[in-house]
């Protein structure tokens, strides 16, 4: 690895420092960065917003804390996925801003041009994993961490060490977990993690166990390849399926964790616990198609159609019409169906045989109505002639009698007080 000057930190990471100190918040390391620049005599690193020339991105281990207020940070750079060779010349270490996105945080470049490092390009026998560490500090008081791209993630001699295990993946479609007596003893590591395909989309996990001396014929035990009676042994660590392969199609049971059908989708057990993770028709059965809500909003969330009286497809939402069918309206009678129209209406339970409602079709719409009673005022009088004519007689009923009539009030129906949300069924 060349020789590098010590990290300078840009204009923009000492910003950032400040920003991070004064919120109490984390610095997040994003990507390391290697180029092939040659810097002019006299460049102020602390300028650069970029690396003279990048080249590649390498993933970032999570930093680890040596207690003096320094932090030891490692990853691994690698030329998979590098098109042309280049001279390693200048390296940088990016961080997120909150306001900025990923900037430069630090960088630095090699003390002598000339002793640089050659990346060739991917390819051939050119595989390049270097694995190189840096000391770094930041502001007072603020964490690091490292923020981890899935595409970048390399693993690396150190993350081997430190997890005391590697994996091996044994691709055995159809096969027997047997073939792990195949690896010769030499190749197998302790505590080395063995992933066997022991049936299409069933995985078998064997560790090895380099002090084992169990008798092979045990069915939990494995003997690798080997000339001499060596100690060692690859015992069963999980018999259950952990996770199929691509290509599985059938769904997960209780014995497994989750399986992936052939377009990649995950397949998993159906939930039992409360953490568990939830299906599809899980979901789907929790509010099952014909469901109708009411939502304080003026549009249909997904999934949900407004109760408008519309014709919509039975074959786009199939669904729906397994659930109400034409109760609602025909439709083309062929390829449509209507949904209910809730426009300004009550709902109301319907009767179903109770009597309080009697005779209503499930699905009917009902004017309103007021329920029947009378009016009958009557106010006795009599004739007294003259100027004085009708008069009121309490005492002689039999007198004649007038009507009254009163006035028109009101508004065009009957109501109580109600608030206007939007219906919608669930398809």
């Amino acid at each position: 690895m060349p020789n590098f000057a010590t990290f300078t930190k840009t204009l923009q990471g000492l910003a950032l420092d400040n920003k991070l100190a004064f919120a109490g918040s984390v610095l997040d390391l994003t990507n390391l960065a290697a180029g092939s620049g040659i810097w002019p005599e006299g460049t102020d690193a602390s300028t650069l917003t970029a690396l003279v020339a990048e080249q590649t991105r390498a993933a970032v281990g999570e930093p680890v804390a040596r207690g003096d207020g320094s932090f030891e940070v490692h990853g691994v750079l690698s030329n998979i996925g590098l098109a042309a060779g280049f001279d390693w010349q200048e390296c940088g270490v990016f961080a997120h801003d909150p306001d900025l996105g990923e900037i430069l945080y630090m960088v630095t470049h090699v003390v002598d041009p000339m002793q640089a490092d050659y990346i060739p390009a991917e390819g051939g026998n050119n595989l390049v994993e270097m694995d190189f560490t840096f000391l770094m500090r930041s502001a007072a008081g603020v964490q690091v961490r490292a923020v981890l791209e899935d595409t970048l993630v390399i693993a690396t001699k150190r993350d081997v060490e430190n997890h005391a295990r590697f994996a091996r993946l044994t691709a055995l479609t159809g096969g027997v977990a047997g073939a792990l007596d195949s690896i010769p003893w030499g190749e197998c590591k302790a505590k080395e993690l063995a992933v066997v395909e022991t049936s299409p989309g069933v995985l078998t996990f064997y560790r090895f166990d380099k002090d084992s001396l169990a008798d092979e014929a045990v069915p939990e035990v494995i003997t690798p390849d080997s000339a001499e009676a060596n100690p060692g042994r690859w015992v069963l660590a999980r018999p259950e399926t952990a996770l199929a392969v691509l290509g599985a199609t059938s769904a997960a049971t209780a014995g497994a964790y989750m399986l992936r059908d052939s377009a990649g989708r995950a397949k998993v057990a159906a939930p039992l616990a409360d953490d568990d993770i939830a299906r599809k028709a899980d979901i789907n059965a929790a509010t099952p198609a014909g469901t109708v809500a009411f939502f304080a909003r003026s549009s249909s969330p997904e999934g949900w159609l407004k109760c408008n009286g519309a014709a919509v497809g039975r074959a786009t939402y199939a669904g729906l019409f397994a659930a109400i069918g034409t109760s609602f309206g025909v439709g083309d009678g062929s390829t449509t169906f209507k949904l209910p129209d809730l426009r300004g209406e009550f709902v109301r339970g319907w009767d179903d045989g109770r009597g309080a409602d009697s005779g209503r079709v499930f699905g009917s719409a009902q004017a309103d109505a007021f329920r029947a009673h009378n009016h009958n005022p009557q106010i006795y009088a009599h004739w007294e002639g003259g100027p004085g004519g009708w008069s009121l007689d309490r005492d002689n009923q039999s007198s004649n009698w007038q009507g009254i009539s009163s006035s028109t009030v009101g508004g065009v129906e009957t109501r109580p007080r109600n608030m206007a949300l939007l219906a919608c069924i669930k398809y």
